[in-house]
């Protein structure tokens, strides 16, 4: 960790901070490709309630119009309750914490 912070630019302390976190994680919005987007649409699957997997995103790594869909509802539903949560369709530091965290299911 203190290699990463210190290759970053952040304080070599060891301590995963807000700064630190920021950094770490991969942002992901409409057009974006990968094992990163992949990550975002098995997180709405794993959220899909209603076991039909024909529901929310495809698992496919391409961040298209469904799931920019599906990553601002979630933002919307977050922002109800944390009104600072952005509804921008981009899976950023908020939004991976919440959906990682278990935060809301559909």
């Amino acid at each position: 960790m203190k290699s990463f912070q210190a290759g970053h630019g952040l304080t070599a302390d060891g301590i995963v901070s807000a700064a630190t976190w920021t950094a770490l994680v991969v942002q992901v919005k409409k057009g974006s490709q990968g094992d990163a987007v992949k990550g975002v649409q098995e997180e709405f699957q794993f959220r899909n309630l209603s076991g039909d997997p024909k529901k929310g995103p495809h698992v496919d790594g391409i961040f298209g119009p469904v799931t920019e869909a599906a990553v601002r509802g979630f933002q919307h539903a977050l922002s109800l309750g944390i009104p600072s949560v952005a509804v921008d369709g981009i899976v950023g530091p908020v939004t991976w914490q919440a959906l990682v965290s278990g935060m809301l299911s559909f």
